[in-house]
């Protein structure tokens, strides 16, 4: 009887101390996770023609040896991107003896061959083509080729063009993947001052607040261009002008 009351406290005791612990399953659980973790057996970058393998792998985080971790591999396609020369990038797994290969498949964006401009009569070529900043045999940059159509805008709106509209595409020749940017610009009308009205004034003459400002109209001898940016400048003018007379509170409308 006492025997049968002692192999139940034993047993009791055995099924305490598993559950609270005591006894722990915990280095078994060690090891299955351990052997679960694949190791990087290798590293490879595919499709790359213009930027050296040995560049794009010093990017990278993930180093053969390591364990294999799919967040630090998502972290290195992003580093990837952020190095400015490819479309697309994508990640093959290959299964190994012992471990895996992490292989990145690239896209390079298309280098740059060739600038042409359509739609433009106010300036010639060789006169828009000293704004572009983007480089030949570079690969072609979205960001700097919106730089350089905004650049030519702003040479038309200084000139008298306020309705002035630049685009620009990219027409990529497959076999060869060299790109030719293409700035479409749409001039519209050429704007000019014919007079200036000034209302509301009842301290001021018109004469004596034209000479505030900087804006003409056109003459025998003046463009009289119409330049929004000269326009904003006289409205600052005037305002300078009558808080300097006293008038804290006057206001200029165009």
């Amino acid at each position: 009887m006492k025997k049968i009351l002692m192999s139940k406290i034993l047993y009791s005791f055995f099924i305490l101390a598993l559950y609270t612990g005591f006894i722990s399953s915990t280095p078994v659980l060690a090891q299955q996770e351990a052997t679960s973790k694949k190791i990087v057996k290798y590293v490879d970058v595919r499709n790359n023609k213009t930027v050296s393998s040995a560049k794009i792998l010093s990017k990278l985080k993930t180093k053969r040896g390591d364990i294999f971790l799919e967040k630090v591999v998502n972290e290195d396609v992003k580093r990837l991107y952020l190095m400015g020369f490819f479309s697309d990038v994508s990640v093959d797994i290959e299964k190994t003896e012992g471990g895996v290969g992490v292989i990145f498949v690239l896209k390079e964006k298309p280098s740059l061959g060739a600038v042409r401009f359509t739609g433009n009569r106010a300036y010639r070529e060789k006169k828009l083509s000293t704004l572009i900043k983007s480089k030949l045999n570079e690969f072609a940059d979205e960001r700097k080729l919106k730089k350089d159509a905004d650049a030519i805008e702003d040479l038309y709106k200084n000139k008298g063009y306020p309705w002035v509209d630049v685009s620009y595409r990219i027409d990529v020749d497959k076999d060869t993947n060299i790109a030719t940017a293409v700035f479409n610009i749409k001039e519209g009308p050429r704007a000019v001052v014919r007079r200036i009205t000034i209302i509301g004034n009842t301290a001021f003459s018109d004469r004596r607040l034209r000479k505030v400002m900087k804006s003409r109209t056109a003459g025998f001898f003046r463009s009289g261009v119409y330049k929004k940016d000269l326009l904003d400048d006289d409205m600052d003018r005037l305002k300078y002008f009558y808080k300097r007379a006293g008038f804290l509170d006057r206001k200029s409308v165009v």
